[in-house]
């Protein structure tokens, strides 16, 4: 039998199945599902690289769908969410329209951004949806020589603004990893209150000789480059102070290669979930299979184990069992 488990602070594993029972029933007691659309047509991410981020959210009983807007002419009348996830080329303008009319309504917006070399030319449509809400995509890929990971500067571990979001994710030092992010940042528009939730450092850095880097090219950080602190993702809100919308600067966290790194997979759930007000969502999650840990060991060590376990202790309780067994008998 197996059980799933969660990591404390300490280190230790507790039995999370009291959590997944709940889940179950609030599930079970749910007649509709949650209906969200995932934008494709642009080089977004595909639904068959996403596939733990899929299930992550169908278990939280939403249900998700791929759109396309050349093929479908439309956005769903019931679409919760439109997630857009490492777009690389721009949307056309009937597309944004679209995009427009329905975020003018009761939609909501997931945007995480993808790369371009040319998206300060070719990205009019993205900037002007992310402009709806005072966000600005300022062309530049964060470069962070301070908190990085395997010397990668591309490769970053954002610090975490004050939010609900990501309070549970600091309370268990769990980190997010975000590569080849874009910087943003927030203008405030009327209406929409905009809150960062991921930062650099201030020793980062805004490349925004965007050819540099998909040469072969090292950065350096020069006058045209933007200073950081940078910021990597916002939460947008209505004036009413209700989630609007999600913006990021990187979108590689959803991949399956990267999702199970840290608290990738929480921190994308987390902002879904403050996205639709289920609070029960802004969470961390159990991790199957944390408590079973693979050990490895020299061919000297296991001849160790084997001759201790098969030959030294049950000899040794021989021994001690026939010096017992003797004295009793002269006793």
């Amino acid at each position: 039998m197996t059980c799933s488990s969660r990591a404390s602070k300490q280190g230790d594993y507790k039995f999370s199945g009291e959590e997944k029972l709940t889940q179950a029933l609030v599930n079970l007691g749910s007649n509709q599902k949650t209906k969200v659309y995932v934008l494709s047509g642009h080089n977004e991410i595909p639904l068959n690289q996403m596939n733990t981020w899929k299930s992550g959210m169908e278990s939280a009983n939403y249900e998700v769908a791929d759109l396309n807007l050349l093929r479908d002419g439309k956005i769903p009348d019931d679409a919760q969410v439109l997630f857009i996830i490492g777009p690389e080329k721009d949307l056309t303008d009937k597309e944004a329209e679209l995009i427009k009319t329905y975020l003018n309504g009761k939609g909501k917006l997931y945007l995480a951004l993808g790369f371009n070399k040319d998206m300060a030319a070719q990205w009019k449509n993205l900037d002007s949806i992310m402009a709806t809400y005072g966000i600005k995509d300022q062309h530049a890929v964060a470069i962070e020589p301070k908190q990085s990971i395997m010397n990668d500067p591309l490769t970053i571990v954002p610090e975490y603004g004050t939010h609900d979001i990501t309070k549970k994710l600091q309370d268990y030092n769990l980190l997010t990893v975000m590569q080849l992010a874009i910087s943003l940042n927030s203008e405030p528009v009327a209406d929409y209150p905009t809150t960062s939730i991921l930062k650099t450092t201030d020793k980062a850095y805004g490349e925004t000789d965007l050819a540099l880097l998909a040469g072969s090219d090292r950065s350096t950080n020069d006058a045209k480059d933007i200073k950081g602190p940078l910021n990597l993702g916002y939460v947008v809100e209505t004036k009413d102070n209700k989630p609007k919308a999600v913006v990021l600067g990187g979108s590689t966290l959803f991949v399956d290669q990267f999702i199970q790194q840290q608290g990738n997979r929480d921190f994308a759930l987390n902002t879904i979930g403050w996205l639709q007000e289920q609070k029960d969502q802004v969470t961390i999650r159990p991790r199957e299979g944390d408590a079973l840990q693979q050990a490895l060991i020299t061919g000297g060590q296991a001849n160790m184990i084997f001759y201790g376990t098969v030959l030294l202790f049950p000899l040794l309780f021989l021994l001690v069992g026939g010096t017992v067994w003797w004295r009793r008998r002269k006793g």
